[in-house]
């Protein structure tokens, strides 16, 4: 099957197409080939690649913003006065679910602290946003 492949795809260079050999096939059959040459196939290296690197920048701001904006407005503004009884809750929600802290304190001013159809699934989505970075540490673990 190998010399197969390898003929079909070893066609004449004056025709303008390079051998096997000479060339990096892309899509479906390249890691096909790179397998039947004994590498490993460039599609399992790029993807490898891409997950391990994170800009670092990109990673803080999407940390930091949030919690930023909650003390911006805790030491700026009266935006979470009168809407906890202690300041436990703002706290928790800073330490640990900053977006659905926000966006709480944005239903109560907003929307009037009704929680229909609307708040519901921005907080679903908040929420959502803000465990998502602890998932793929969590799959780590369970896997080690």
């Amino acid at each position: 099957m190998k010399s197969v492949i390898f003929i079909i795809f070893s066609l004449n260079k004056a025709a303008g197409i390079q051998s096997l050999r000479n060339s990096a096939p892309v899509g479906f059959w390249a890691g096909k080939f790179e397998a039947a040459r004994g590498k490993q196939p460039s599609c399992l290296r790029a993807a490898s690649w891409k997950t391990q690197s994170m800009p670092l920048l990109l990673l803080l701001l999407g940390l930091f913003v949030p919690r930023i904006t909650v003390l911006v407005l805790l030491f700026m503004s009266n935006w979470f006065q009168g809407m906890f009884n202690t300041m436990l809750w703002p706290f928790l929600g800073f330490l640990f679910l900053p977006l659905s802290l926000l966006w709480y304190s944005a239903v109560h001013h907003w929307f009037g602290g009704e929680w229909t159809a609307i708040p519901i699934i921005g907080m679903v989505v908040a929420v959502l946003l803000d465990i998502s970075p602890v998932r793929p540490r969590r799959r780590k673990i369970a896997q080690a």
